[in-house]
């Protein structure tokens, strides 16, 4: 399967809130994720899904979520997400979040993870 149809999969997942099942299909046991905004980095499938844990934890509603693009480097095996998610906390602040996320693909699996985005302010 191409890397553009595995992050097209990868994409539809997320769109129906199913994060933590793509984690386990689409992602490397040993993958490194980056928050670029705030410098941290994740080793590990597990590190990933306990960030995950915690940011849903703190979730209310996610009310409508969106790609608006998907690119795709061939020789590298890289693809490139940016997306939105408009989404209420448990503390009652609404946003809509937007980030952009840069997968590095081996073997059909993410084995690296980049993102980018504006914090809060």
């Amino acid at each position: 399967m191409s890397v553009l149809d595995l992050a097209h999969k990868l994409q539809v997942m997320l769109s129906k809130n199913h994060l933590l099942e793509a984690l386990e299909q689409f992602y490397h046991e040993d993958v490194e994720v980056l928050e670029v905004p705030t410098g941290e980095r994740r080793i590990g499938k597990s590190a990933q899904k306990e960030s995950l844990l915690h940011f849903l934890g703190m979730v209310e509603t996610v009310h409508k979520r969106g790609l608006y693009s998907l690119c795709i480097n061939d020789d590298q095996n890289i693809t490139t997400a940016e997306t939105w998610m408009e989404v209420t906390f448990k503390d009652g602040e609404h946003y809509i979040m937007e980030e952009v996320a840069i997968q590095h693909w081996e073997n059909e699996l993410i084995v690296e993870e980049k993102f980018y985005y504006s914090l809060p302010e």
